[in-house]
């Protein structure tokens, strides 16, 4: 299992607080994954395609975030293609 953590950057210390208390292995987080000076959005898509499950951080702060709905859309389109995945 890797579980790709799709959140707002508002409620990122959350976020942290849960990855840390689970295997770093078993989980994506873009703070944990993405290195300074590579591309950002690159990352973001490997990260979800490298996912068998998708981990939603939802909040009032997640409805309002782009890019909360940029990195849920590529994960809807896979599982509308056939390819396994979970939403949690």
């Amino acid at each position: 299992m890797r579980a790709f953590l799709s959140h707002s950057s508002v409620d990122k210390t959350i976020v942290i607080g849960v990855h840390k208390g689970l295997e770093a292995e078993s989980t994506w987080l873009d703070r944990a994954e993405i290195e300074w000076g590579e591309m950002f959005l690159e990352k973001i898509a490997e990260g979800i395609t490298s996912a068998t499950d998708f981990v939603l951080f939802w909040s009032k702060n997640a409805s309002k975030s782009e890019w909360v709905r940029h990195g849920s859309s590529p994960f809807g389109s896979r599982t509308a293609r056939g390819s396994q995945c979970k939403f949690s």
